[in-house]
C-alpha cells in the first residue's frame, strides 16, 4: 500500500495529501529503505529513457556529448534544445517531417510564451521527446531499418530497446504502453526502475558509461536551464538523474545507492519536494530547496516545518537559530528567548548575515510569513530550513517568551 509523502499545508493546516512509493536501493542492490510498495508496478516514463538511450548507443548511435544528453532527454524546449534536435536530425540526412513525436509547445513557460508571442505552433520538434526521437532515427540509418514505422513495437529498434530495458532492470517489463510521445513505453517496479539505473550509472560497459557521462555532464540538455533535475544534477555531481511524468523520479548517487520514487496521483508539485526530503533523510544534505510555502515534504528525516512542542523538545539538544520574521513592534511585544528578528521584508537584504552551518527556525504570529521566508532561504541555498507551522498562542505556550529588545534587530 502507498504511503503519504507530501502533506500540502495552508496556515498549519493540512489540506491535501500525495501518496505513493519510493525504495532506496544499496550499491549492491538490496533494499535500504521504502516508503509504500518498492515492488509496486508503475509506468516509469521518461525515467526509462537512461535504458533507450544505451540500447541506441548498443546498436550504433553515434552520438557523444551534449547531443547524447538529448537523446535521454525530457526536454524543455529552449533554442538549444531544439538546434540539437536538428543537429542530430541533420547527420540522419532528415528534417522534422520525419519525427512521430506529436505537435506540441515547449514545457518551459518563458520558452512557450516565446513561441506563443511570435506567433508560433506546435510542432514536433518541441515536443519533449524530439531529441530521443531523433536519435531514433538516426539509429535506424545507420542500422538500415525502415524509418517509417520506428515507433511500432514490432520494430528491431523497438525490439533492442525492450530487451536492453530487461537486462538493465533485471526482469521483464510487466506491461507494455504507449508513452506521450508515441514510443512503446515498459512498465517496471518502484525497485526495478532504482536497478535498472543503477546498473546503467555503474557499469563497465562502454554503452552505459557513455550515456551516463553525457547525462552528468550536461544536465541543462537533459531537462532545462530551469528545471528541478538540471538543479539537482548540479548540487550532486556525479549522480545520474532522470524525471518522467506523472511524477516518477530517478537518482542514482555517486556512492552506487539509487533512488526511485512513484507519487500515486501524478502531482508534479510533489515529485520533487518528495525526492529531496527521502535524499535529507538518508544523509544527502546538498540538495537544492525545493521546498515552497505550500507544499512540504512529509516523514522524512528532514521535515520542512516543525511544531512549538517539537521545538521546544529539540531545541536543549540541537544547534538551532530561531529566526522571528515579525514587523518590529510585534517582536517587541512578545518573542520567543534568543531568537533573533529580521522582518520579513527586509530578509532578502540580509541573507549574508545568517550562518549556513545551523538550522534556522523561521517563526512568525500565524504560520503563514514563517513559510514564505523558509521559502525564501530554501531558494537562496540554505540547506538546513525548518518553519514554525504554528501561532504566537502554541509557541508562547511551549517556548519561553520575552519582551525585551533582543541586541540582533533589524528594524521592519
Amino acid at each position: 500500500m502507498s504511503e503519504i509523502l507530501v502533506e500540502v499545508r495552508r496556515g498549519g493546516v493540512v489540506e491535501g495529501v500525495h501518496r505513493g512509493h519510493a525504495v532506496v536501493l544499496a550499491p549492491d542492490g538490496s533494499v535500504e529503505r521504502a516508503w509504500g510498495d518498492p515492488h509496486a508496478r508503475i509506468l516509469p516514463r521518461s525515467s526509462n529513457k537512461p535504458a533507450q538511450s544505451t540500447a541506441m548507443v548498443r546498436a550504433g548511435l553515434p552520438l557523444e556529448g551534449e547531443l547524447l544528453a538529448l537523446a535521454s532527454a525530457s526536454h524543455s524546449g529552449e533554442d538549444f534544445h531544439l538546434d540539437g534536435v536538428r543537429r542530430i536530425l541533420a547527420m540522419a540526412e532528415l528534417d522534422e517531417a520525419s519525427l512521430l513525436t506529436p505537435p506540441e509547445l515547449p514545457i518551459d513557460d518563458d520558452a512557450r510564451l516565446g513561441v506563443q508571442v511570435a506567433g508560433g505552433k506546435p510542432t514536433s520538434a518541441y515536443m519533449n521527446c524530439s531529441g530521443k526521437h531523433a536519435a531514433m532515427l538516426l539509429t535506424c540509418v545507420v542500422n538500415d531499418w525502415s524509418l517509417a514505422d520506428y515507433t511500432d513495437l514490432a520494430h528491431p529498434l523497438q525490439q533492442v530497446i525492450a530487451a536492453e530495458t530487461a537486462e538493465r532492470a533485471g526482469e521483464e517489463p510487466w506491461a507494455v504502453a504507449v508513452d506521450g510521445c508515441g514510443a512503446p513505453l515498459f512498465g517496471l517496479t518502484v525497485a526495478s526502475l532504482a536497478r535498472m539505473g543503477a546498473v546503467i550509472a555503474t557499469s563497465g560497459d562502454a554503452a552505459a558509461q557513455r550515456v551516463a557521462s553525457a547525462m552528468r555532464e550536461y544536465p541543462d540538455w537533459v531537462a532545462g536551464t530551469r528545471r528541478d533535475a538540471a538543479a539537482l544534477q548540479r548540487s550532486l555531481p556525479g549522480s545520474l538523474i532522470k524525471e518522467g511524468a506523472e511524477a516518477v523520479y530517478l537518482v542514482v548517487l555517486p556512492d552506487g545507492r539509487s533512488v526511485a520514487l512513484k507519487i500515486e496521483d501524478g502531482s508534479g508539485r510533489a515529485r520533487p519536494v518528495a525526492m529531496a526530503g527521502i535524499l535529507r533523510s538518508i544523509g544527502v544534505d546538498n540538495v537544492p530547496g525545493y521546498f515552497s510555502p505550500e507544499v512540504l515534504a512529509h516523514r522524512t528525516q528532514a521535515l520542512a516545518v516543525v511544531t512549538a512542542r517539537e521545538l521546544a523538545q529539540r531545541l536543549p539538544h540541537e544547534d538551532l537559530l530561531i529566526l522571528d520574521v515579525r514587523g518590529r513592534s510585534e517582536y517587541h511585544e512578545k518573542h520567543i528567548v534568543g531568537a533573533r528578528h529580521i522582518a520579513l521584508g527586509y530578509l532578502p537584504g540580509q541573507l549574508a548575515s545568517l550562518p549556513t552551518d545551523r538550522t534556522i527556525v523561521t517563526q512568525c504570529a500565524s504560520g503563514y510569513r514563517s513559510q514564505i521566508a523558509a521559502s525564501l532561504l530554501a531558494a537562496a541555498g540554505f540547506d538546513s530550513v525548518l518553519s514554525l507551522n504554528e501561532g504566537m498562542e502554541c509557541w508562547s505556550r511551549f517556548l519561553p517568551t520575552e519582551s525585551s529588545v533582543a541586541q540582533e534587530t533589524v528594524r521592519g
